[in-house]
């Protein structure tokens, strides 16, 4: 059975053509490499084989985090020997490494992007002779230099290699050991006869022979390090704090970093952030290959960290609407004879599309299986909400959800803008009702622009207002995605963890109560 790939698919793999291959190009004997399931695999293997319970492990802190976990499987103790800035800690590293079974070692070291000196890598392995050194070269391509060839013949040392990184073939799950041929056998023999799949083995082997592949490799690899010279600026423009890179990320200690993350999150970028040992709070950013890319990080990044406003929605943001427009769609479908059951209006909005409340109860009134008139619908609904003659319509039910002064405090920081579906007449109403009229530099209503999920109305503000950066908060799906469509960042406002939940699936950056809550983080994070 061959599966359309031109391979005997019921056959096991044989990872021996592709070790032939790695050694070749190497220049070393075949039986000093081992084949592994990615660089994971790998260390679990020499973990297994080399840890035994109770001995010591001599690792940087922070460094890649599968040394640990693999090694307290294997009932291995630890020893965290801390390296965040200035000249590598080869003294603290070689006295922690005479207790040691194993000494690892990743350079450039993950997630800092620090790299280790070749001469002290070698000092290392001359003062602890009887420790095996293992030296985890994952990013080594992007470094100033490869010390790759050195390192593997030095004597009880294992060199780490991968195609995932550079070559940036993560999903074949491919890497191997470089080794004696003693310490070799011992790899191969501690896990599976099996690792790697018979199409990941033969895309890995046709990729390292093929000339033009590593070409188009070390192509990658440069545009790589040009866009993170590209960061690295960016972040010092801008007083960020970051520690010097040989990898393909930066790890950045910014003010409000969960929020930085949260917002690039929202935007599909993401990035692994630390609440642990000496890089609590720090992000590691992969630098993208093509540079539009790395032109999109750094826009979020500057909106997140700069907005040049906030955009507000109006109902469920600063009006509390709970007792006028939700009563109003309710009690209108009831008296065309629909049954509205608890959560059939937040059910709807949570679908989307669902931003005009006259459709959105003649879609109650018709999911009832009841035919009606949308205008006689709208007309209904408008006579509860407005009132008519001597009796109050259920607008009058109205408050705000903000208190006074937020507003011109947050307008003194930057331009706000206020986009809404209400009608006009409307949305003037409730401004004037709780003079906020002359609080907005932009508003946007029904008559304007299309209702949300379209972008049109946010984009219309955003250029009455001459900015190209800005927040949107709003408490519906729709919100968020005509935001995103628009290219800003979206934060919801919830009043429950059901309604959390739906605005983080739809895309929102960060959720937060309405009032006091809302106010609390837009005047926390913004500058």
């Amino acid at each position: 059975m061959t599966g359309g790939t031109g391979m005997d698919l019921a056959a096991y793999p044989d990872r021996r053509s592709l070790e032939s291959v790695i050694a070749m190009r190497a220049g070393i004997d075949v039986g000093r490499v081992v084949v592994t399931a990615g660089a994971d695999d790998a260390i679990d293997r020499i973990c297994r084989e080399f840890l035994a319970p109770g001995a010591g492990i001599t690792l940087l802190d922070p460094t890649f985090p599968m040394f640990e976990r693999f090694a307290g499987s294997c009932g291995g103790r630890v020893d965290r020997v801390v390296w965040m800035e200035g000249d590598f800690p080869i003294e603290a590293v070689i006295e922690s490494g005479r207790n040691a079974a194993v000494v690892a070692l990743v350079t450039p070291n993950n997630p800092t992007g620090l790299s280790i000196p070749s001469d002290a890598i070698r000092r290392v392995r001359e003062e602890l002779p009887d420790a095996l050194l293992v030296i985890d070269l994952a990013y080594a391509e992007f470094a100033t230099s490869d010390p790759g060839a050195e390192l593997r013949d030095l004597p009880n040392t294992i060199v780490i290699r991968t195609l995932s990184k550079a070559w940036g073939l993560a999903g074949l799950r491919v890497g191997w050991t470089e080794s004696s041929p003693a310490i070799a056998l011992k790899i191969r023999e501690s896990g599976g006869p099996y690792p790697v799949a018979s199409v990941s083995l033969d895309i890995a082997s046709k990729t390292l022979l093929d000339p033009s592949t590593e070409a188009a490799m070390w192509n990658r690899v440069e545009r790589i390090r040009s866009n993170r010279d590209r960061m690295i600026d960016w972040l010092d423009r801008r007083g960020i704090e970051r520690l010097p890179s040989e990898g393909n990320f930066v790890l950045m200690n910014p003010a409000n970093a969960r929020w930085i993350a949260d917002a690039l999150a929202s935007a599909g970028i993401a990035v692994r952030t630390f609440r642990e040992s000496v890089v609590d709070g720090w992000i590691r950013i992969t630098i993208p290959v093509d540079s539009m890319d790395l032109d999109r990080v750094l826009d979020v990044m500057d909106t997140a960290l700069r907005p040049e406003a906030i955009i507000f929605d109006l109902d469920g943001v600063i009006a509390d609407v709970s007792r006028s427009y939700r009563v109003a769609i309710r009690t209108t479908a009831e008296a065309f004879g629909a049954v509205v059951e608890a959560g059939a209006i937040e059910s709807i909005k949570a679908e989307g599309d669902a931003n005009d409340d006259w459709v959105l109860t003649r879609l109650l009134i018709e999911r009832s299986g009841i035919g009606v008139d949308p205008d006689a619908v709208t007309e209904e609904f408008q006579r509860r909400y407005l009132g008519e003659g001597d009796r109050p319509g259920l607008r009058d039910r109205e408050s705000m959800l903000i208190d006074s002064t937020f507003l011109p405090r947050l307008r003194a920081r930057m331009p706000i803008g206020l986009v809404t579906g209400r009608p006009r007449a409307e949305v003037i109403w409730f401004l004037d009702r709780y003079e906020l009229t002359d609080r907005f530099d932009a508003v946007v209503a029904r008559e304007d622009a299309p209702l949300k999920p379209s972008p049109l109305g946010i984009r219309s503000a955003m250029k009455a207002m001459g900015v190209g950066r800005a927040w949107f908060v709003g408490d519906t799906v729709d919100d968020v995605a005509a935001a995103k469509t628009a290219g800003l960042i979206p934060i919801g406002v919830s009043g429950d963890d059901a309604g959390d939940s739906i605005l983080f699936g739809a895309g929102a950056a960060r959720v937060v109560r309405p009032g006091p809550a809302m106010q609390r983080f837009i005047e926390g994070v913004t500058p």
